[in-house]
């Protein structure tokens, strides 16, 4: 069964000269570390974060909040994921339950074109490893604008 994806209900909007936006996010990542820290920044936008650990949890956990109503405006997938389901994988699996959800590429290991080759893919965009803090914030607010209409 697939859900065509609605944009959220919140937008950004300014707040002591950033852009700050009410609204949630999903980060898959199997290091917790990298949980941990992609949480406490992604909470400094003002968003619900979800994690998970894996492609399996990441479907358990859009799946409950696709019956509450309350999918992510963006998720956040490592595409290397040992074990289970791998990151594309999971990725197919979002793109036929929940079209239109955006999900933002994540890895250490992207070469030469890889912007065109994960565009072309489908994803909203790609976050290369290791990131900083602003680069972070930067693709995710990047992506929520254009969900929004706003970029």
């Amino acid at each position: 069964m697939s859900t065509t994806y609605l944009p959220p209900h919140s937008s950004l909007s300014s707040g002591h000269g950033t852009a700050r936006r009410t609204g949630s996010i999903m980060l898959v990542d199997d290091e917790p570390a990298l949980r941990t820290v992609g949480r406490a920044i992604l909470s400094t936008l003002d968003m619900r974060v979800l994690t998970a650990s894996g492609g399996e949890d990441a479907l358990a956990l859009l799946a409950d909040a696709h019956r509450d109503h309350s999918l992510p405006d963006v998720v956040l997938l490592d595409l290397t994921l040992p074990g289970g389901i791998s990151g594309l994988e999971t990725f197919d699996h979002i793109k036929v339950r929940y079209p239109g959800l955006p999900v933002i590429a994540c890895s250490g290991f992207f070469g030469d074109g890889a912007s065109e080759i994960i565009q072309h893919v489908g994803f909203a965009d790609m976050l290369p490893k290791p990131y900083t803090p602003d680069g972070l914030i930067t693709i995710v607010r990047r992506v929520l604008m254009r969900v929004n209409g706003e970029g």
